[in-house]
C-alpha cells in the first residue's frame, strides 16, 4: 500500500513538473486565477490538463489554461508563442510568421503588404485596385461612407 502511494505522489510531482515545463513563452499573471483569458471564462475538466478552458482562449493567448501569451501583434498562435495564424489590425503573419509584417497604410487588414482585403475608415480601393490607397474627404468617396 505504501508503495502505491508513493508511486502515485511520484506521477503527480512529474506530471505538475512537466506541465509547468510546456510554457514557452510570457505569461499573463491575470489569467492563472479564475479563467480569466479563456473565452467567456469558461473552463473545466479537459482531455490533457484539469480546468482546460472550454471555448478556447481570448486573443492573444494560448496553452489549454491560455495563460501564456503569443507574441508580437498575434491574435492567434495555436502552435508556439511565436508562430501566429491571425494577427491584429493592421499586421499580417509574414515570412516568419510572427506578424511583425505591416500592411500598407490605408489598409484595416490585409494577407501581403501589397494586398488589402480590408480598408480603414476614411480609405478605399481605387478602381481595379486592393491596396487601401485612396483616400476619402468629406465630399467624394461615397464607398467610404458605406
Amino acid at each position: 500500500m505504501k508503495w502505491s502511494l508513493n508511486l502515485t505522489l511520484f506521477v503527480w510531482c512529474i506530471w505538475l513538473n512537466v506541465s509547468k515545463n510546456q510554457v514557452e513563452g510570457e505569461i499573463n499573471e491575470q489569467c492563472l486565477e479564475d479563467c480569466g483569458c479563456c473565452i467567456d471564462r469558461k473552463c473545466g475538466p479537459g482531455h490533457n490538463f484539469p480546468d482546460e478552458c472550454t471555448f478556447g482562449c481570448i486573443n492573444g493567448h494560448r496553452g489549454a489554461r491560455c495563460y501564456e501569451l503569443c507574441t508580437y501583434n498575434c491574435t492567434e498562435c495555436p502552435y508556439r508563442a511565436d508562430e501566429c495564424s491571425s494577427c491584429y489590425d493592421g499586421y499580417y503573419p509574414g515570412p516568419a510568421r510572427d506578424c511583425t509584417s505591416e500592411c500598407l497604410p490605408g489598409c484595416k487588414t490585409c494577407t501581403s503588404g501589397t494586398t488589402c482585403t480590408s480598408c480603414k475608415d476614411g480609405y478605399d480601393n481605387a478602381v481595379g485596385q486592393n491596396d487601401c490607397s485612396n483616400q476619402c474627404n468629406n465630399s467624394q468617396c461615397e464607398s467610404c461612407k458605406d
